[in-house]
């Protein structure tokens, strides 16, 4: 497995540029509320995004190796 790197640039403000150093990025900013321009996800949100994913991702591969066909799968 190659190794996974994550770099973050501010650009304004509060915002900033996540990026993976393959060819992903997103933008994490907090909401106005906050004094930021609600232009992203904040880190926090980002971090749980990521974690209800890993856990649609990993079910998924585990019933698609095991023959499961899925019709639906949520995660809160």
């Amino acid at each position: 497995m190659p190794k996974i790197k994550a770099t973050a640039k501010w650009v304004e403000n509060v915002r900033s540029i996540v990026d993976n150093s393959r060819t992903h990025s997103v933008v994490c900013d907090l909401p106005s509320a906050q004094d930021g321009s609600d232009s992203g996800p904040t880190a926090l949100e980002l971090a749980l995004m990521a974690l209800a994913d890993c856990g649609v991702t990993i079910f998924s591969n585990v019933c698609k190796k095991s023959n499961i066909e899925l019709n639906k799968v949520n995660v809160t």
